[in-house]
Formats: structure tokens, C-alpha cells, sequence
């Protein structure tokens, strides 16, 4: 097995909870693997992790893999951690916004 989503703010045992929380499903789902990939996975249409917080904490808030997995109130939990975090990023105004701001004036 292999990952590389994790940034270095991730909780450890969060992501290695969901890795084997995804490979039990995927058990007890009678899942197959899909044949190994060769190439560029990134110049390919296979399907991509979310590439920001809205939509990755949609797809997390959807998943019902995760609310099997972890219950109800942690992800509640994570979900409102997100709103949080997107919220105080929201509220701040960045010096690329005010360097635009200026060039745009």
C-alpha cells in the first residue's frame, strides 16, 4: 500500500485509521482492485482526491464510509472543524489581495 495525500499537518492516526477503515470496506464490500496503473497517473482520467476544503469536506460530510467508520459525532466533529477553518480563511485578507487591491485602484 501506498499514500501520499497526507500533508505534514495530518493527524497520523486519523489517516491510518481511514486507510484501514477504507480497506475493510473494501473487504466487506467484496470490492476488486483495479488492474495496476503504468504511466503518469497525473495526465490520466482517473479519479483525483478533492483539491480544496470545500470540496473535500463535501465529499467527506457524503461519505458514508467515513460515518460507518468513525460514527456520527467524530465526523461532525471534523465537518465543523473545516466550517471553522474555512471561515477564518475567509475572514482574513491576504497581501496578494491587497497587492491586487492597489494594482486594480
Amino acid at each position: 500500500m501506498e499514500t501520499r495525500l497526507p500533508g505534514a499537518d495530518v493527524n497520523p492516526y486519523l489517516a491510518l485509521s481511514a486507510l484501514v477503515a477504507a480497506g475493510l470496506h473494501g473487504v466487506d464490500a467484496g470490492l476488486t482492485l483495479e488492474p495496476p496503473f503504468e504511466g503518469n497517473a497525473y495526465a490520466s482520467e482517473k479519479p483525483r482526491v478533492p483539491a480544496n476544503i470545500y470540496d473535500a469536506r463535501a465529499a467527506f460530510a457524503e461519505s458514508a464510509v467515513a460515518a460507518e467508520a468513525f460514527g456520527a459525532e467524530v465526523v461532525e466533529h471534523y465537518l465543523n472543524r473545516a466550517r471553522v477553518e474555512v471561515e477564518a480563511f475567509e475572514a482574513a485578507v491576504t497581501d496578494w489581495e491587497r497587492q491586487r487591491g492597489f494594482e486594480r485602484l
